[in-house]
């Protein structure tokens, strides 16, 4: 059976499928490349930037891609001359950040990003408030029994950041 479509619908169906397209691209890719991403803008400001923009299309963003986006607007700081726009891009990424943890507080990664957040930034930004919870919830997820299921890629992550930094659970 042959179903026509006029071309307003033919239209709408076009634009559906390219949106779910679209959206199912964002949502399989993100995550991954976030965290490839995150690791080599640490150091690299092209993959800051590539970072950053990774996060700049989506409006409907789930908590942990906010705060991933908001990292990585904090991260594109350390690449910048300007120091009225690296501040006004640190209070907007801790901004973002600090909502989507405030979304999904439960989100061991969240507070993972919050927390190497915290250890990097200067003391004269006092963005410290929350090192010791953070630590806390960091801790309890390394030290889960070996029979609860565990994000293997995101507990090699925490243990590389914490090794990098010298920094104690």
């Amino acid at each position: 059976m042959l179903f026509l479509l006029s071309p307003q619908s033919a239209n709408v169906m076009r634009t559906l499928v390219l949106l779910s397209f679209l959206v199912c691209i964002f949502h399989a890719v993100s995550h991954g490349q976030a965290r490839s991403l995150m690791v080599a803008a640490a150091s690299d400001p092209d993959a800051a930037k590539q970072f950053y923009e990774l996060y700049q299309a989506g409006d409907h963003l789930t908590s942990l891609q906010e705060g991933y986006k908001g990292l990585s607007e904090i991260m594109l700081c350390n690449f910048g001359f300007n120091p009225f726009t690296k501040f006004s891009r640190f209070l907007s990424g801790k901004a973002t950040l600090e909502h989507a943890i405030s979304r999904q507080p439960e989100n061991t990664e969240l507070h993972f990003l919050r927390f190497m957040v915290q250890v990097k930034c200067p003391p004269i930004l006092q963005y410290r408030a929350n090192m010791a919870g953070d630590k806390a919830i960091l801790k309890a997820y390394l030290n889960k029994p070996p029979s609860v299921e565990k994000d293997e890629e995101l507990t090699a992550l925490i243990i590389s950041f914490l090794q990098k930094t010298h920094t104690n659970l």
